[in-house]
């Protein structure tokens, strides 16, 4: 087998997992949706998932190997690491379930990925994630989320195959040049939201309802964070799969 250069070969897109715990709940699985892989291959990248961990070395070690990273959703982030309160007792089951391990792992590629400039897409709770790492905060509850004039809240949960609501989309953006569109139809699955916006970040797009909706690092070849699920809709959704092509273009950009 001829083989291929690091220069010549598709950019190393890492990609953490979510832990789940069923079917049982002492055998939790690492888990990437197909999709997400299938959508890094179609845009030119060659995804890799990125196995939970701790240990501080190995993580480094992701870093130093992946030209990119896509963090997805998943429970939500531990609110303790923003000075949020912890889950009431009387909340649903979904609401109460979080996942320190990823909050772990996610936190120091976040950190280091802005500081070494290597290109990161965070999805729904990787969105949100980005902004905690950075000093931000969430919103648990969107309803507490401050109204457009004249409009009421877009359904915001369970609608993933297909365009749920359109978001605007802030001109001069890292995420304006992607999508080439000032508002663009995205799908929906998320209950929680970011609040005061981290350390060098920016708020880019936002839900015509008013909820937020992207952020992004302007002074980031591709630091960009989206409440909405591109994985599901990247074949349908023109601007999705742009999503996709700014990632592995930017991290194929790359010091390798």
């Amino acid at each position: 087998m001829e083989s291929v250069s690091r220069q010549d070969r598709r950019p190393v897109i890492g990609v953490a997992p979510m832990l789940v715990r069923q079917p049982h709940p002492y055998l939790p699985s690492e888990q990437v949706a197909s999709g997400m892989m299938d959508a890094v291959v179609a845009a030119g990248g060659l995804p890799m998932m990125l196995p939970v961990t701790t240990d501080k070395a190995l993580i480094d070690s992701y870093v130093e190997l992946c030209d990119g990273f896509v963090l997805p959703g998943g429970q939500d982030v531990n609110p303790a690491l923003y000075g949020g309160k912890p889950p009431a007792e009387d909340e649903p089951p979904e609401r109460k379930e979080l996942c320190p391990l990823c909050d772990a792992l996610e936190i120091p590629l976040v950190r280091a990925a802005y500081e070494l400039d290597k290109p990161l897409l965070g999805i729904c709770r990787g969105a949100q994630l980005m902004n905690v790492a950075l000093g931000g905060t969430l919103v648990r509850d969107l309803g507490l989320v401050v109204r457009a004039p004249g409009m009421v809240h877009w359904q915001h949960h369970s609608i993933l195959n297909h365009a749920a609501h359109p978001v605007d989309v802030r001109e001069g953006t890292l995420l304006r040049r992607v999508v080439q569109a000032d508002q663009i139809q995205t799908n929906s699955n998320h209950r929680c939201s970011v609040q005061k916006i981290g350390r060098g970040l920016e708020l880019v797009g936002v839900a015509t309802d008013g909820v937020p909706e992207a952020i992004e690092a302007p002074d980031r070849r591709f630091f960009l964070g989206v409440q909405w699920h591109p994985e599901y809709t990247w074949r349908r959704l023109g601007t999705d799969a742009l999503l996709w092509k700014g990632l592995v273009s930017a991290a194929a950009k790359c010091p390798r």
